[in-house]
């Protein structure tokens, strides 16, 4: 991340700014899915979107923060609390573009089927693309990748992996299609 002197920067002091609010209201699933936009916490993961071209605004707390080719918005911490949903909240806070390059023409993928603790979505996911894992189908129960918490345990893996939720019927049967091989696990009878 660079630091820039001269950059374009935009104080806000009040929680109750409306340019706050709109970025608050990016917890909310639904209003991620309307703006195709998620939060990102901490300089690592906006670091990460930042090299990709997907930060579009950064919330920072002191001016040798600036970030080069974003909105800056300098603010006070107790906005950066009201934003973000963690306890104690690093001093930046990012808004990225949702992209996703998900295809069924990769040679790997992993199938998941309703994991819903967000810290092992995000360790998961963090694991398949050390493992060179590009695509990551999704059963439509599995907790939102967007979630923060999902989104901090992935540590910038979630930029690197195409991902979709489908049926995981109809996913297998479109990957067989393919020629690709499908093995499964179960805890169903197991034994430790």
């Amino acid at each position: 991340m660079r630091k820039l002197n001269n950059s374009k920067i935009t104080k806000i002091t009040s929680l109750a700014n409306n340019q706050i609010k709109y970025f608050t209201s990016l917890n909310t699933k639904k209003i991620r899915q309307q703006e195709k936009k998620f939060l990102v916490e901490g300089f690592h993961l906006c670091e990460e979107a930042a090299k990709r071209g997907l930060l579009t605004d950064v919330l920072i707390c002191e001016e040798t923060d600036l970030i080069e080719g974003v909105n800056n918005f300098l603010v006070t911490y107790d906005i950066i609390k009201k934003v973000t949903k963690t306890v104690s909240p690093q001093k930046i806070v990012g808004i990225v573009k949702m992209t996703n390059d998900f295809s069924y023409d990769y040679d790997h993928y992993l199938l998941l089927d309703d994991v819903n603790d967000p810290g092992n979505l995000g360790t998961i996911i963090r694991s398949a693309v050390a493992f060179g894992v590009k695509g990551i189908i999704m059963g439509p129960n599995t907790v939102d990748i967007y979630n923060d918490k999902v989104i901090r345990s992935t540590q910038g893996a979630i930029f690197d992996i195409g991902f979709c939720y489908e049926n995981l019927e109809n996913a297998i049967g479109i990957l067989k299609s393919k020629k690709i091989e499908v093995f499964g696990t179960s805890l169903y009878n197991s034994v430790n």
